[in-house]
């Protein structure tokens, strides 16, 4: 009986232990200096996927007074992504120039794949002009841009996409 209760604890507490082991993938921080910058989780598996191809996905940052937290940074400025103890297998990053409703300010073919770095388990990327910006035919002094970036980040089969929006000089 003693046997039996203690190989049902052991199960119960490498069930447990397990579990907890994967509770930590897919939390994300993004940080410019001593500023976090405030995300979303798009999706977490491989087979998510959105059925309007237009959909930019950065809605989430322009609903209601949210816009008015969208944190403004310079171009130069470097963007941290820290996924803490759990550090993932593979990570992509685009960046896309958004209108004042989060939807592509021209179209999803303008998105860049942004080069990131890896040190210390963290990855950084920094914030640069994005070549799109120069499309517009009006040219405003000072303008600036909101900035889509969209992060995919892969555990084994385990795929989660994050979104986070600035602002960024458009010149």
């Amino acid at each position: 009986m003693k046997k039996m209760m203690l190989s049902i604890l052991l199960i119960v507490s490498l069930i447990g232990i397990s579990g907890c082991a994967e509770s930590n993938i897919g939390d994300l921080k993004i940080s410019a200096g001593d500023q976090e910058i405030k995300s979303t989780t798009l999706s977490n598996t491989k087979s998510d996927s959105s059925s309007n191809a237009e959909a930019s996905g950065f809605e989430f940052s322009f609903e209601q007074d949210a816009v008015k937290n969208i944190q403004y940074l310079k171009n130069g400025e470097i963007i941290t992504l820290d996924f803490g103890d759990s550090e993932p297998d593979n990570v992509s990053l685009e960046d896309s120039v958004l209108n004042k409703s989060g939807a592509y300010q021209f179209s999803s073919r303008e998105t860049l794949e942004v080069p990131i770095t890896k040190k210390d388990g963290k990855y950084s990327f920094t914030i640069e002009k994005h070549m799109a910006s120069s499309l517009s035919s009006f040219y405003e002094e000072n303008k600036k841009d909101y900035r889509g970036f969209s992060i995919t980040a892969s555990w084994g089969e385990k795929e989660y996409r994050y979104a986070f929006v600035i602002q960024a000089d458009a010149n």
